[in-house]
């Protein structure tokens, strides 16, 4: 009696788990279809389905697995004049949810463009010279070969202008891309680098946009952070953009990186960086802000020229070495004392403010160091610097370590460019910290059509200021803004 009793209980229990298997199944219904699959800027994507942990997307046969509602189709569909159909089932990992039905395709082609090429001089390789305005549009895709023979170089200024170029695939045969490759392609959103891509000479491109930069992970060369293209061998940063985000492993900006970088308006430069390379942010336009972090030790020639918004720029202690013309007029450069080394006219025309009592002895004005003639001064010797909220700002001076030339009896010497600090606006010098006892003020001028505010060093009357002892320290006066 007791062992069919037993018996009972273990058939009632396998009874009862079948039944409960059976409504567990029951209840577990199969994933919905992914729903709302398009393609957008060449990633394809879907609304997410409810207890899915990953999808799986086909693209004409060839399956991809991805866990989040998106995929990049950039260098998967790279076929151009090709139908593509893709389609999408959402997966449970975990087995608890069948597999849904696949969703609806999607259609998805580029039409081919038509390129103009020449063979190197070994006969072995092709390089695309450049390509037909009238199909250059939407996806360029670089062929990897033409005639059986690989296609190995972007000549200079090859797409020059293609004002209508959305995306650029540089194909694996791929290995040189010349200066000003991609110049004036201001349409562009994507540019893939092949994996054999090995020489890149900035810069290839110079517009108004940003663009998705991604590199071939098989590339062995080059790789892709922050948007910026960076050399693996001394982790040199080769292209970067107007996001302005410098990763923190890059040890070197690189000659030409930023050059020509048209939106670009502030940069940090994190500590991790040792030189700033030869033109690295020339002829950026717009760039107002630049913060160069204690660490940098060299800076390049030329490597802020022609930044015409660039009003004011600190110089770290850090740095020890700049190269030729570093500087333009228009930005006012603070300097401390660890400078070493000067190249030919390092800061140019450009205002310097520094912390040294004279020019070091050495330095010849007129090859070397900054500018510094009778008639046009434009050191400021014996500073003091002050840091607020990471701000660093001029904050006093000593009286006499300029060069006031008064030539033919003039009672004044005007100096368009002044000190500057966030926020504030520069009102003069003043014997005291307070700043009620100005010496030196500010008035307007019109040069051309530029309303510029300049030093007067004059007081009313016309009197010339004659009586204040060489050294004395004649403090910034700055009003904050509203």
């Amino acid at each position: 009696m007791k062992k069919r009793t037993i018996w009972i209980t273990i058939l009632l229990l396998c009874v009862w788990a079948c039944l409960l298997a059976v409504a567990c199944k029951k209840e577990n219904k199969p994933l919905k279809a992914p729903q709302n699959v398009k393609i957008e800027n060449e990633v394809l994507t879907w609304d997410e389905v409810e207890n899915a942990t990953g999808y799986t997307v086909d693209i004409n046969g060839k399956q991809y697995e991805t866990e989040s509602n998106s995929l990049d189709i950039f260098t998967l569909a790279k076929k151009p004049d090709t139908a593509y159909e893709l389609k999408v089932v959402a997966n449970d990992k975990q087995e608890k949810y069948p597999q849904s039905e696949w969703s609806e395709a999607v259609a998805y082609s580029f039409p081919a463009v038509k390129f103009t090429y020449n063979l190197n001089e070994q006969g072995n390789a092709y390089i695309i010279t450049g390509i037909n305005a009238e199909t250059a549009k939407g996806k360029v895709v670089l062929p990897s070969s033409i005639n059986d023979l690989p296609v190995m170089t972007v000549q200079a200024q090859a797409f020059k202008n293609c004002m209508e170029i959305e995306g650029i695939l540089i194909s694996n045969s791929v290995s040189t891309i010349e200066v000003g490759a991609f110049e004036g392609c201001s349409a562009v959103k994507r540019v893939h680098f092949g994996k054999r891509v090995d020489k890149v000479n900035a810069p290839i491109f110079n517009h108004n946009g940003a663009f998705k930069l991604t590199v071939s992970e098989d590339n062995e060369v080059y790789r892709a952070e922050e948007n910026c293209l960076i050399k693996n061998d001394g982790d040199v940063l080769v292209i970067g953009q107007k996001t302005g985000i410098i990763p923190e492993s890059v040890k070197i900006i690189g000659d030409s990186s930023f050059q020509n970088c048209i939106g670009l308006e502030s940069i940090t430069i994190p500590t991790t960086v040792k030189e700033i390379g030869r033109l690295a942010f020339a002829r950026c336009e717009s760039l107002q802000s630049v913060n160069i972090s204690n660490g940098v030790k060299k800076i390049g020639d030329q490597a802020f020229i022609s930044c015409d918004s660039l009003k004011q720029i600190v110089i770290p202690r850090s740095v020890t070495e700049i190269g030729m013309r570093v500087f333009d007029e228009q930005t006012t450069v603070l300097v401390y004392d660890t400078l070493l080394k000067i190249g030919s006219v390092g800061f140019g025309n450009a205002m310097v403010y520094t912390v040294l009592d004279a020019r070091p002895e050495g330095w010849d004005f007129a090859t070397s160091g900054w500018l510094e003639a009778d008639q046009d001064p434009r050191v400021f010797y014996g500073c003091e610097f002050a840091t607020e909220n990471g701000e660093t700002y001029v904050s006093s001076w000593k009286w006499g370590k300029a060069g006031r030339a008064m030539a033919n009896g003039a009672s004044a010497y005007i100096q368009r460019l002044l000190p500057q600090r966030k926020g504030y606006t520069f009102v003069g010098w003043a014997l005291d910290k307070a700043g009620e006892n100005i010496v030196v003020g500010t008035t307007e001028i019109v040069i051309g059509e530029e309303v510029c505010q300049i030093m007067d060093f004059q007081v009313s009357g016309g009197r010339l200021i004659s009586d204040i002892p060489n050294d004395t320290v004649v403090y910034a006066v700055w009003q904050p803004n509203a």
